[in-house]
């Protein structure tokens, strides 16, 4: 996989297990032998940022899993048919493609959860996107907002005078309607990347919870 010409994203996703398995694993045996390791099957890591950083995997009281819950989540009639979290890790390596490492890591490492929704959008290149990100703390979300909007602008070769509120950075394309926004009273990030502005408008009415 190092090798097969493929996007970066998906080669780290793929190799994230040897590679950053391999470090976790390490890290366990520095802090308690072998015995440590073996402690690690009775309680796995329940997220990749408890692998990426295994200080936080040892902390004698686990962090608690935090999910969004969206009682309903039909826009304009239709369900996703993707439904899950890309975690901590995959937070990273999406910011990563069109930021500087450090700034990257410094825009993921508050990561507190996320969700993604998928839908469909027939007849068009490509479908319907909504993704929630949610930060203990509102510098966290504005780091990884103003992060974001840096690699939309890049992403959809915008430019850079597009963004004109500190809050939101919203533009459309020839076949894209993309809308950026802090939200959840300033502690999250909310982005619609639609194929259709109907689709657009109903994402905003439903899921984005700015006031």
């Amino acid at each position: 996989f190092n090798e097969v010409p493929m996007p970066i994203f998906l080669r780290e996703l793929h190799l994230f297990g040897s590679s950053r398995g391999f470090e976790f694993a390490q890290s366990l045996h520095s802090a308690g032998d072998f015995k440590q390791i073996n402690n690690a099957y009775g309680r796995p890591p329940i997220n990749t940022a408890e692998i990426i950083d295994p200080e936080l995997y040892l902390d004698a009281q686990a962090a608690p899993v935090i999910r969004i819950e969206w009682p309903d989540v039909d826009v304009l009639g239709a369900q996703p048919y993707w439904d899950d979290t890309l975690g901590k890790f995959a937070t990273y390596i999406t910011l990563r493609a069109h930021n500087p490492d450090e700034i990257a890591f410094d825009a993921s490492k508050g990561w507190q959860t996320d969700r993604l929704l998928s839908y469909s959008a027939e007849g068009k290149n490509r479908d319907h996107a909504v993704w929630q990100v949610r930060f203990p703390a509102s510098g966290d979300a504005r780091r990884f907002f103003k992060a974001m909007s840096g690699s939309l602008l890049q992403r959809y070769d915008q430019p850079a005078e597009t963004q004109a509120d500190e809050n939101k950075l919203a533009f459309k394309t020839a076949d894209r309607f993309v809308r950026l926004s802090i939200n959840n009273q300033g502690t999250g990030v909310l982005l619609i990347d639609a194929a259709t502005e109907p689709f657009l408008q109903a994402a905003i009415a439903k899921f984005d919870t700015s006031h």
